[in-house]
């Protein structure tokens, strides 16, 4: 089972077009973790994503926050997230990655991770 660990802060189009990624139908559990936004707009934004799912998912999303902006603190989120997982493998993912066109790639990816095979993954390319 997998679980995706994303930093997110203060980029509301990033996260819904990171939410709306067909590839997150093949992940267990999303961690998301806030790093200090001014304003709460994460948990919103997953709320509403939420409410539109035809398939209910919220056990599937998490959703945590670090309550002070102590600059860029990506890293720190990625340790909180991993140290939160409840899955054997992580995914670290930054907000702004792009998948559209690869989803198909990144599916694939992620069935071999299932099965434990070695993929390797670099510069949006499978090898």
């Amino acid at each position: 089972m997998i679980t995706s660990v994303t930093p997110y802060f203060e980029d509301e189009k990033q996260l819904k077009r990171f939410l709306s990624s067909p590839w997150l139908d093949c992940i267990d559990e999303v961690i998301i973790i806030d790093d200090g936004s001014r304003k709460e707009l994460a948990k919103d934004i997953i709320r509403e994503h939420l409410r539109k799912q035809v398939i209910p998912v919220k056990q599937k999303f998490r959703l945590l926050r670090v309550s002070e902006n102590l600059g860029f603190n990506a890293h720190g989120c990625r340790n909180l997230g991993a140290q939160q997982a409840t899955n054997d493998w992580l995914l670290m993912v930054d907000i702004d990655i792009d998948f559209r066109g690869l989803d198909e790639n990144i599916k694939t990816y992620l069935d071999c991770m299932q099965e434990k095979q070695f993929v390797g993954f670099k510069f949006g390319l499978m090898f």
